[in-house]
């Protein structure tokens, strides 16, 4: 019987799915085989959430995300995939963790990518960074931010996070908010425009998103992603730190910005 071959988008868009969630699946699997009650349990799960949502920078099909028609279906696709784990019945928790995870790297993929494609700069990844690295601050710590109220409502919380298998368990938690594979894929997208090593970028945002998770741990408390994520793609790559001069009071403004959230945050934790 004659198969039709695949389109080229069809292609990249089955690779990308299967690549990303190809670390979780594996946890899902072998999860049972892990030691019980090993302090190294949560890391290897948070390490395979970050490790996911790095593939699922490297293998987006950018060619096709930056199309407004392409950005749509992912979009539409990514949050029918979210609430359909919700409501579907006969999933278990691997496999709604497994779908909800697609779902949230769909979205943001395209959400992420349609933004970084339009960067005029590299120079402007500083300004980015500095202006996400204060908002999430503010999100995760004020009693009004997005983040914070998110946080407070379990169920939203997993609707709008990256879930993985804590071993032994198979069972998902919540690990990667929606607004880090955002970023994910901005900064990859910004990298393919200006032909920054990709290699780079996948070690700047796997290890940002590391740094974040062992200071959430070490502090007992949640950390926000995104000012680890901008200082690691800042140390990455030297264009990133060149400004243009129409921008730079842009840059001195968003560092000021940052500089205010990091003093409330201190004056909040100092109470």
């Amino acid at each position: 019987m004659y198969a039709p071959p695949m389109q080229p988008d069809a292609r990249a868009t089955l690779r990308f799915a299967l690549a990303s969630l190809a670390p979780l699946a594996a946890l899902v699997i072998t999860a049972p085989w892990f030691p019980r009650e090993s302090l190294a349990n949560p890391f290897v799960a948070f390490s395979c959430a970050a490790l996911t949502v790095t593939l699922a920078g490297i293998f987006a099909p950018r060619a096709l995300l930056k199309t407004p028609r392409g950005a749509l279906i992912f979009a539409l696709a990514g949050v029918g995939v979210s609430l359909a784990t919700k409501v579907l019945l006969g999933l278990t928790a691997p496999a709604a963790g497994l779908t909800g995870a697609l779902g949230i790297i769909l979205a943001a993929c395209a959400v992420g990518t349609q933004v970084g494609a339009r960067v005029e700069s590299p120079g402007h990844i500083l300004p980015v960074a500095l202006l996400s690295a204060a908002v999430d601050l503010w999100s995760v710590t004020a009693a009004s931010g997005p983040t914070h109220a998110i946080i407070q409502q379990p169920s939203l919380l997993r609707l709008l996070t990256v879930m993985a298998a804590v071993p032994p368990s198979r069972a998902p938690e919540p690990q990667i908010g929606f607004g880090d594979v955002v970023f994910t894929a901005l900064y990859f997208a910004i990298g393919e425009r200006f032909n920054l090593s990709s290699r780079r970028t996948a070690l700047a945002i796997f290890g940002g998103i590391l740094l974040a998770g062992v200071a959430a741990a070490l502090l007992n408390a949640p950390v926000p992603a995104l000012p680890a994520l901008g200082f690691t793609m800042l140390v990455a790559h030297p264009a990133a730190r060149r400004v243009p001069a129409p921008d730079r009071k842009t840059a001195l403004f968003t560092g000021a910005l940052l500089v205010a959230s990091i003093v409330r945050v201190a004056v909040v934790f100092a109470r």
